[in-house]
């Protein structure tokens, strides 16, 4: 069979329009830098945990109970003469049921004999022979047990000789664990913190001071990430105290004032929860609140500053140990405090202000606070369910923050993180109920007692750290967000209260212009009645606030609501624009060419969760301030394509019933429109004789006579310059197509002229244009 190849070389050309630019979302930098069931990091099981150096006081610690942690280990004084009769260490190392507290009572990486203040340790841990036969009991409980590497690394060289001279500290050193081989170190949790700090952590080391130079690292992370999440935002006033909180809190409002003449500030957070948040079910998340009192707030003032807890199960749980029992309140809401205003040793160096903790059993304004019926201190019963973090303050040589000095129903209460400051608890501060991790040094020259470490130890074992991804500011929230379409969606969730540089970036592409883009979530109403405002902006506009009209909204604890068409919004973006549009030559003779591109509109939403009313009764309307309520922005882009494939090469064969005619064969010559919008459009060509002068390639004969050519489409012939293809606006809405089409040549003409010649490649140029309006 003879054979002409016409190469068409096809130039395609089409429209461009303008796109809007995009808001890339930022990378998370908020990761946990502890694991979810140890909040606390390496020091979640440790009453005190300096990453320094701690000293104790002998003859002003009497009683010492807990467990702690330290590089060095040191007494300031040389107890043996001065100290009291009655000194015991350790002596609780589980409570009444069995459950192990309090051991190892010491985890260091060494006491140093070779420094005065490490002798007197040395010698309160490894009194000799005489001093051993005068105590009617060891200084450390012989129940109990230390870990110190350096010790240890010793006294695996000790002979016989040496183990009887060393009698009480061998009954108490723990030979078979290094700080990095205890449980608090090892495994997940020593995973976690050479992850978090980067350090090199090797367990059989005799030196363990990477450990503690780690955990000062995680102790400093950890603070961070509790800041951050109390920090002001672009929407938050950065002169106001942020208050944030989970689920199972119903309100939390604070209110703050400053007596004119006065140098006190009173700070009052009132948080009321909800009537079930007890129940067995729903415990196993207990109610938290993150307080940050902001750095520029109250700084030459003193602060006085009472947290009250509405609507609260005040039922005890009272835990036997030794010869007394210690009572903390079984369901308290966790609560987590970021003093961004302490720098320094300031305001706790000299602190006049007071902190108070009141439990109330109702909601009602005139209800008195609940009183232990036993006296108990309401800092004992809460504390082993708040934290202190202190991000910002730092201290240097000497100086220490010193905690407990005022009465005992006014002082701080619950754990204390300070990751860049020392700390003391001097000879005349009242009971401190709550652990003390710093990133330095700690000094104890004070009874730590059995009710600080049964009470005041921070309950981690009914908290995750997976509450911390799902807090909100007061008020009515959205908790679940959607995307609803059937085009496609890759992932249809809006994470909520996402905005800025953090706002949600949906692409959806566009199969069926007919299906409508919706919106439904699901707001935790906190038994409010709740409104929505959305602001729409855009290429061609920017709206203000208006209220969302959308089904389903009420006052129930958890409402679903649902907007079924966005495009219904006053101010959406209906027209297209061009993206990513091709226009090019097929210079590389590919088998197909295709011209257009994708179509798009975009619209920015931002919608906004409010009451109806605020604290004082006052309607909250479109043109009310809402900036302290949930934002969250969507940039929402729809995208499909119009695009036409068209064919560069034909193969001409001769027609089975006249042999001088060739013609391409249908089967392999077709035009494939993909028209996702549905938009009008025509498709044109023309030969065109600029082109033609720029022509013929390589390998190739120009073909320059266009009239001697006849061309047909799905069988009909066409004029080479009318439409070709058209969608016209009145069929906007026909499925995507595909036609064929058929060029012809009479060969008989062509052949008898001797312009063409069988087995030659000829180019021919035609000018392709795919024309279309703007409009959805």
């Amino acid at each position: 069979m003879r054979k002409i190849t016409f190469i068409i070389t096809t130039f395609i050309f089409a429209f461009c329009g303008l796109f809007l630019s995009q808001t890339v979302r930022a990378d998370d930098t908020t990761t946990k830098p502890f694991t979810d069931n140890e909040i606390l990091g390496v020091g979640s099981y440790f009453n005190a945990f300096a990453a320094g150096t701690m000293t104790i006081d002998a003859n002003n610690t009497a009683h010492l109970e807990g467990r702690y942690a330290s590089n060095i280990l040191e007494s300031s004084t040389d107890s043996w003469n001065a100290r009291n009769s009655d000194t015991q260490w350790g002596t609780i190392t589980s409570d009444a049921s069995g459950n192990a507290i309090g051991k190892p009572l010491f985890t260091a990486n060494k006491v140093d004999s070779s420094t005065t203040y490490g002798a007197y340790m040395r010698h309160m841990l490894d009194p000799n022979a005489r001093q051993r036969d005068n105590l009617a009991a060891p200084i450390v409980s012989s129940k109990n047990q230390v870990v110190i590497n350096n010790i240890q690394a010793e006294a695996k060289d000790y002979t016989d000789t040496d183990k009887t001279n060393h009698a009480t500290l061998m009954s108490i050193l723990d030979m078979d664990h290094t700080v990095g081989t205890t449980s608090d170190f090892s495994g997940t949790s020593g995973s976690k913190l050479a992850s978090v700090s980067g350090k090199t952590l090797d367990p059989s080391a005799t030196d363990a001071s990477a450990y503690f130079d780690a955990a000062a690292i995680q102790f400093n992370k950890i603070s961070q990430y509790y800041d951050q999440l109390t920090q002001p935002t672009s929407d938050d006033s950065t002169s106001e105290d942020k208050v944030v909180v989970n689920d199972h809190v119903n309100d939390a409002k604070v209110t703050q004032t400053t007596p004119e003449y006065q140098n006190y500030t009173n700070l009052t957070i009132d948080v009321t929860l909800p009537d079930n948040y007890s129940s067995d079910a729903n415990y196993k998340t207990p109610p938290v609140i993150m307080v940050g009192i902001n750095a520029a707030n109250a700084t030459d003032k003193v602060l006085n500053l009472t947290i009250k807890i509405h609507n609260m199960n005040t039922a005890t749980t009272s835990v036997q140990a030794g010869d007394s029992s210690y009572d903390s309140y079984t369901y308290a809401p966790y609560i987590f405090i970021n003093w961004d205003n302490v720098t320094t040793t300031s305001p706790f160096s000299d602190w006049q202000g007071s902190f108070k903790m009141q439990a109330y059993n109702g909601t009602d304004p005139d209800e008195s606070p609940v009183n232990s019926s036993n006296g108990t201190e309401q800092s004992q019963l809460f504390s082993s369910h708040v934290l202190n973090n202190f991000p910002n303050a730092t201290t240097s040589g000497t100086d220490t923050l010193e905690f407990g000095n005022t009465n005992e129903d006014s002082q701080l209460c619950g754990a204390m993180l300070l990751p860049n400051a020392s700390v003391s608890l001097g000879s005349g501060s009242k009971t401190l109920y709550g652990s003390i991790l710093s990133g330095k040094n700690i000094t104890i020259a004070h009874d730590m007692p059995t009710s600080r470490l049964i009470a005041g130890t921070f309950d981690i074992n009914d908290i995750s750290g997976n509450v911390f991804n799902d807090l909100h500011s007061v008020g009515p929230y959205i908790k679940n967000l959607n995307l609803v379409t059937t085009n496609q969606l890759d992932d249809s969730s809006i994470l909520p209260g996402s905005t800025g540089d953090t706002a949600n970036e949906k692409t959806i592409h566009v199969t069926d212009p007919t299906k409508s883009v919706g919106l439904q979530g699901t707001v935790v109403t906190r038994n409010k009645n709740y409104q929505l405002f959305y602001k729409l902006s855009n290429s061609k506009t920017s709206t203000d606030w208006q209220r969302l009209n959308a089904s389903g909204v009420n006052t129930n604890d958890n409402s679903t609501f649902k907007v079924n068409n966005l495009t219904s919004l006053s101010g959406y973006q209906q027209n297209l624009t061009t993206d990513s549009m091709q226009s090019e030559a097929a210079g590389d003779m590919p088998s197909l060419s295709t011209v257009g591109g994708n179509l798009q509109r975009k619209n920015q939403i931002e919608l906004v969760v409010a009451p109806k009313t605020d604290d004082d009764g006052n309607a909250i309307t479109a043109n009310s301030d809402l900036s302290t309520y949930q934002h969250t922005t969507i940039n929402l882009t729809e995208t499909g394509k119009l695009t036409a494939n068209i064919p560069n090469i034909f193969n001409l064969t001769a027609d089975a019933t006249d042999p001088d005619i060739y013609s391409s064969p249908s089967d392999s010559q077709n035009i494939t429109i993909v028209n996702d919008w549905r938009v009008p459009y025509t498709l044109n060509v023309q030969y065109n004789n600029d082109l033609a002068a720029k022509l013929p390639e390589d390998g190739y004969t120009l073909f320059d006579q266009p009239k001697l050519l006849s061309y047909t489409a799905n069988g009909t012939a066409f004029d080479i310059s009318q439409p070709l293809l058209q969608q016209s606006g009145d069929n906007s809405l026909i499925a995507t197509s595909s036609s064929d089409f058929q060029i012809k040549l009479n060969m008989k003409q062509l052949l008898a002229s001797g312009i063409v010649q069988t087995g030659k490649k000829y180019e021919f140029p035609l000018y392709w244009t795919l024309n279309y309006k703007l409009t959805s």
